[in-house]
């Protein structure tokens, strides 16, 4: 990552699905802000209602009592989204992005594949038994990698 970083914004949220519309709109303004384009916005919304939705469903155990914590954050050159929660839950993240294409069920599978396609870098922070980070960066308008390819989505 480039230089000096500054946070945005951090909420911490109880484990509600209803906390994802709060988070989109913070998502929807700093993008906005940021000046990246309608279709980047929703690109980021994407994979930033599907990471929460991740931390609620499987980092919390499913319990309205534990929180989840994002926050933005920026650099020169990037945007830095960082989710954590505190369920603590293993995983490997690898796995469920080679299982991808190959899966048949109809429901879910699919987050961490989109993640990564429409994301510039993902990382995982794993702590098992205490939490668990995801760290989305998106590079700033205007600093975009003009070799990248288009993302693609995971067939079905």
């Amino acid at each position: 990552m480039d230089g000096e970083m500054t946070k945005l914004v951090e909420l911490r949220l109880q484990c509600n699905p209803l906390n994802i519309r709060v988070v989109r709109e913070h998502v929807h303004r700093l993008a906005t802000e940021l000046g990246y384009s309608s279709r980047e916005i929703f690109h980021i919304e994407l994979v930033v209602d599907e990471a929460c939705v991740n931390a609620i469903e499987h980092g919390s155990s499913a319990t309205c009592s534990m929180d989840f914590i994002i926050g933005f954050h920026r650099t020169e050159k990037n945007l830095i989204i960082l989710v954590k929660d505190f369920g603590g839950r293993t995983f490997n993240p690898n796995y469920f992005e080679r299982i991808c294409k190959q899966k048949t069920w109809r429901k879910g599978g699919k987050g961490i594949h989109i993640i990564k396609e429409l994301m510039d870098e993902v990382m995982y922070i794993l702590n098992p038994g205490s939490f668990t980070t995801l760290c989305m960066v998106k590079r700033l308008p205007g600093f975009e990698d003009p070799n990248a390819p288009e993302p693609s989505s995971c067939e079905a």
